[in-house]
């Protein structure tokens, strides 16, 4: 059997999709995935250190764009449908798995026209524009939340949890603290703003280093920056008392998790599964131009249930380093956010999405809620 996942972009989109394509091999050796997506995006880097194959259409996005950068997408669209059918008709995929980014969207269109079997997966509480799209004509929409059910009329909907990859599971600590240099007795804080990093969140850390009230050299540091602010983020440490771990991106994300006392991150539905799936304590700092602000809408979600810190990102230079004090004083503290939140996860996802792809090709679902 063959699967085809379109899109990715961002870790919140390509991470649960490769929770699915492993579920997918783990049921039969012989079944292939082939992963879709765009060469500007973290899958062409990520895919194949997972060992799976990858081909890029030439999509462009079109949501928060500005009118020029809207016609273009548009007049490359054509196009890309185009490559997505060449590509479709030489896999030949069973079905096809839109995970969100601008580029599933013709991928999946292209499938849907060539009479294969679609469906998508929504990761967060309120839809992105490419999945919202693609709702109205696929077969299966697979949801992480069920408040998001309102925002889909038509296929079957499945609520399924969000896929959570199995690897974050298979750690061995002493070797996660050896892989990052740290002290084992240390409280590690592990900070990171998504696949591409958060500028705001970089910028709290390393200006506000010196307000850790006392504990700074009991505190380690491990902390993804992105690209773009790896070099300016990397000085301020070297600079400073702090043990840390700085780089652009770490891809051994289970050993950091690991090591990590405390996190502090976006509120993506995706960071959010893994983080319940491990029931790690954490700091959430919505993105405030997420659209229609649906990281705000899951940190509130969890601070109203006692499952997680909330801060917003204005707050950062202000509240950040006390909340991180305070919880390194006070570990009843950490505890109940741990439990708390690790009641929430749904481990089998993936496991629930595979079962019912493998079903509808077969020409037998059920069971499907």
């Amino acid at each position: 059997m063959r699967l085809l996942i379109a899109g990715g972009g961002t870790g919140g989109h390509l991470f649960p999709a490769i929770a699915v394509a492993k579920e997918f091999i783990k049921c039969d050796e012989k079944n292939e995935v082939l992963f879709v997506g765009t060469k500007r995006g973290l899958e062409k880097r990520v895919l194949g250190i997972e060992g799976f194959s990858f081909k890029s259409v030439s999509a462009l996005p079109l949501a928060g764009k500005g009118v020029f950068a809207k016609l273009k997408s548009l007049f490359i669209l054509p196009f890309s449908l185009i490559q997505s059918m060449l590509i479709i008709r030489r896999f030949k995929p069973d079905f096809a798995l839109g995970v969100g980014g601008y580029s599933a969207g013709p991928v999946i269109m292209g499938a849907k026209i060539m009479g294969v079997s679609t469906g998508v997966q929504e990761q967060n509480i309120v839809p992105g524009m490419t999945n919202k799209i693609l709702g109205k004509f696929v077969d299966y929409i697979f949801l992480a939340f069920k408040e998001a059910q309102m925002f889909f009329e038509k296929g079957i909907v499945c609520i399924t949890g969000n896929p959570i990859r199995q690897s974050l599971f298979q750690v061995d600590t002493k070797k996660a603290y050896e892989v990052f240099r740290l002290d084992e007795d240390k409280f590690t804080v592990l900070v990171f703003g998504g696949s591409l990093g958060a500028e705001s969140i970089n910028k709290a850390f390393t200006q506000n280093l010196d307000k850790f009230n006392g504990i700074m050299e009991k505190v380690q540091i491990v902390h993804q920056t992105g690209e773009k602010n790896f070099e300016g983020v990397k000085e301020h440490y070297d600079n400073s008392t702090v043990k840390a771990f700085v780089a652009p991106f770490i891809f051994n994300m289970q050993d950091a998790y690991e090591v990590a006392d405390i996190i502090v991150c976006r509120a993506g539905a995706t960071s959010i599964s893994e983080i319940a799936a491990l029931g790690k304590a954490a700091v959430l700092v919505p993105y405030p131009h997420a659209a229609a602000d649906h990281q705000t809408k899951n940190a509130q979600s969890l601070e109203a249930q006692n499952a997680a810190m909330m801060i917003k990102d204005e707050d950062l230079d202000t509240s950040l380093m006390n909340i991180l004090s305070e919880l390194y004083e006070n570990r009843d503290r950490l505890k109940e956010l741990r439990d708390n939140i690790g009641a929430q996860a749904k481990a089998d996802a993936a496991k629930e999405i595979v079962r019912i792809v493998i079903e509808s090709v077969a020409g037998k679902v059920k069971n499907v809620s």
